[in-house]
């Protein structure tokens, strides 16, 4: 294989792999085989690292129940509050507001979480006095360790003591309306459990106090306005009746003619015009009212509650205040469904307020209309009593005096029936709401939920452990499948040699003449067929063997890659490490035998030096001992020509070069080659590496014929990797026919030395 023919395809990654393990660009992959998909890659992962999973699974879900079980307890205590709708018309005592006409279906759920309600509960249960409700979080204990660093620390008021309680009180309070039924359910959780069900028995006697204290509050005030205003009706009528009185008197009249015709025009006309100040009268109370600042008081004023579509907009007001608490118990203020309710809340509360100020402007309106027909009904009066100038003037004066006297009756006896409505709206009123199942305390807590938390906890570590076995297997990014050498390197696969264990480490170099029957040996005569294929259609007698790093096998790929080719040829094997020489130890030579470094250095004779291996026809030629000069020697003219020279009395000679990354001496050796076998060690060493050592094998112009990935766990790979090799299964361990009997009896002899006994 030349270098021009490597640079002819572009390897392309399949889209499971890491950045990493794309191949590099100008290297050759061959066609890439049937990938699995990501989740089974994924699967094979957890299976193959699922003891390194279960650590931080079983930490997780130890810390989270540490964590739960160190957790302070906390208790949640619910009652039942009913409330009872009393809708119907408007009256007198309605002016300041109260809960008598609102029912659930209005929202008057709404009125348990509202601030007064809570304040109330607060004093009530002196909550201010605990440590839970006024607890500061830990940011703002940081803040004020800070501020009394520098600053003296100021005592905490009971304003601020009180609003700490009120935020705790209703993060944890919560309102529940019960599915077309008059119930509503409360609940409070607490660390103290007593504390919890005091807390929800506690609401609904706060919120009845508070609303018979607002209810108080409007009668108050209306019977303070009435009082005031008949007091000055009475006032005009006592006057009016003096003023009568002393008229007739001083003039002598006891008595008027009530049969005359103008007398009855003029009485009837006086009539329509009490009637017409009555309405007047009426229609200023309705705008005295609806014109009060405070919305919520107006819009219960008699004129405008009693508006159809100011009702309307109203009940559509309490529909959405009652869907945005039910939202707000179950999804909480940042959810978007709770957002939207608020929206439409805001919405009906602003058609609310145009309703009234329509309602407010037609009871202006009326109030124009009352004074105009109370103008005209006056005129008319006026008229009457013009023509009625035939009476003596003295009558008239008497008769216009009394009907004032009567007029001004009227209207007291009016305003004295409301005052009286509003008397009686002071005394009790039936309650809004009753607690129909108070809170017990509660035994077993709500929180912390043991099981969940483990549960959650273990699954929190289960995804973190999953994270950080990806993480390590994108980080090691080693050769793991055979599949790997043509993908990720972009290398032709030359063959897969078996990973050895136990006793057969020891004789990895002579597995060829020990057990020439096992699959390692067949891996190697793969190799060899595959070297001696290459060889046929070029000349390519010079054969170096190196890898990466120390450590990959590469002595031993030698060793039996020359035994399994000394079978048809002949084969001479050059220990050319000369700074780490492994061979001789491999093959179990005589530790000092002569080498290649006595034969550079003319210490020892070419046939002192070569030596043959026992069981084969492989010749070697051994290091010696090492040499701090080793590239000196290998770049020296002599080392060329005995590389000719061996190649005329051998048809093949494999040289052990040193690893790439180490030294030099490698890419020497490589140019002296006709080729390079490169080894690299199954799921060991990184690719990185790997492809900086080929990097520099291209650059120094060497032709690398392929990879032999040695020391592949095919076990391993076809559990964990998809591999599906085949080896090692249906009784294929060994050559065919072949028993485990003969198997044994294969290995061969020990090794003896050129020329020795």
């Amino acid at each position: 294989m030349s270098n021009s023919d490597r640079n002819q395809v572009v390897p392309v990654a399949p889209s499971f792999l890491s950045p990493f393990d794309v191949a590099p660009a100008g290297a050759p992959v061959a066609d890439m085989v049937g990938q699995t998909p990501v989740i089974v890659d994924y699967w094979r992962l957890i299976v193959r690292e699922r003891r390194h999973l279960l650590v931080p699974v079983v930490l997780a879900a130890l810390a989270a129940l540490v964590i739960g079980l160190r957790t302070t307890p906390v208790y949640e205590a619910t009652s039942s509050v009913s409330f009872e709708s009393t809708k119907g018309p408007v009256s007198i005592q309605d002016v300041g507001g109260g809960l008598t006409n609102v029912s659930v279906e209005d929202g008057a759920s709404e009125f348990l979480e509202t601030t007064d309600v809570a304040l109330r509960v607060i004093r009530d249960l002196n909550l201010t006095s605990r440590p839970e409700f006024v607890a500061k979080g830990p940011l703002d204990n940081l803040v004020s360790d800070v501020k009394s660093t520098f600053l003296s620390k100021e005592p905490v008021s009971t304003n601020e003591m009180e609003e700490r309680a009120l935020r705790y009180f209703q993060d944890h309070l919560k309102v529940v309306k019960v599915h077309q039924r008059p119930l509503v359910k409360v609940s409070f959780q607490s660390e103290d459990p007593q504390l919890a069900a005091a807390i929800v028995n506690q609401v609904p006697a706060a919120f009845i106090r508070a609303d018979m204290d607002a209810r108080y509050s409007a009668t108050s005030e209306a019977d303070r306005w009435l009082n005031e205003r008949l007091a000055q009706l009475k006032a005009n009528l006592d006057k009016s009746e003096q003023t009568l009185n002393d008229y007739r008197q001083a003039n002598g009249i006891v008595a008027r003619d009530s049969d005359e015709a103008s007398d009855r025009q003029i009485s009837a006309l006086n009539q329509r015009l009490i009637d017409a100040r009555g309405r007047l009268a009426a229609a200023e109370d309705a705008q005295k009212q609806a014109s009060d600042p405070d919305f919520e008081k107006a819009m219960a004023t008699p004129a405008i509650a009693g508006n159809g579509s100011v009702a309307r907009a109203r009940d559509a007001r309490s529909v959405a205040q009652g869907r945005l608490a039910e939202l707000r118990s179950q999804l909480g203020q940042a959810h978007p469904e709770y957002r939207k309710a608020a929206a439409e809340l805001a919405q009906a509360q602003q058609d609310l307020r145009r309703q009234v100020e329509a309602a407010r402007r037609e009871i202006t309106g009326e109030l124009e209309a009352a004074r105009s027909n109370e103008r005209q009904l006056a005129g008319s009066l006026a008229a009457a009593r013009k023509a009625s100038q035939t009476l003596g003037s003295k009558e008239i004066t008497a008769r216009q005096l009394e009907q004032e006297v009567n007029t001004n009756r009227q209207l007291y006896q009016t305003f004295l029936g409301r005052l009286r409505e509003v008397t009686a709206a002071g005394d009790f009123i039936k309650p809004p709401a009753r607690l129909v199942d108070p809170a017990q305390i509660p035994a077993q807590p709500v929180k912390p939920q043991l099981a969940l938390m483990t549960i959650v906890g273990a699954l929190l570590g289960l995804l973190v452990g999953f994270f950080g076995i990806v993480l390590v297997d994108q980080i090691r990014n080693t050769l793991r499948r055979t599949d790997d050498v043509e993908i990720k390197l972009g290398r032709p696969l030359l063959t897969a040699i078996p990973k050895l264990s136990g006793a057969r480490m020891a004789r990895t170099a002579r597995m060829q003449t020990m057990m020439p029957d096992s699959l390692y040996a067949e891996a190697v005569r793969t190799l060899a067929t595959t070297v001696a294929l290459a060889g046929q259609e070029r000349d390519m007698k010079v054969v170096a063997v190196s890898s990466a790093m120390d450590g990959e096998g590469k002595t031993a790929v030698a060793c039996n890659l020359g035994v399994a080719l000394s079978t048809t040829r002949r084969v001479l094997l050059i220990d050319a490490d000369l700074r780490r020489p492994s061979v001789s130890a491999a093959l179990g030579l005589p530790p000092g035998s002569p080498g290649l470094v006595q034969l550079m250095t003319r210490r020892a004779s070419l046939d002192q030096c070569i030596k043959s291996v026992g069981g084969s026809s492989l010749k070697v030629l051994p290091a010696g001992r090492a040499a701090g000069n080793a590239l000196d020697l290998l770049m020296s003219s002599r080392f060329g020509r005995l590389l000719d020279e061996m190649q005329k009395h051998f048809d093949m000679v494999i040289i052990d070069c040193p690893p790439v990354q180490l030294v030099s001496d490698t890419l020497v050796l490589g140019r002296a080659a006709s080729s390079m076998v490169f080894v690299a060690r199954s799921d060991s060493t990184p690719l990185q590496v790997i492809r900086r050592a080929l990097h520099r094998i291209d650059k120094a112009g060497i032709s690398v014929l392929g990879v032999a990935l040695n020391a592949h766990d095919f076990a391993q790979a076809d559990r964990f990797y998809g591999e599906s090799s085949g080896y090692g299964s249906g009784g294929y361990n060994y050559a065919y026919g072949r028993s485990d009997r003969k198997q044994r009896r294969s290995a061969a002899g020990p090794v003896t030395i050129m020329g020795e006994g």
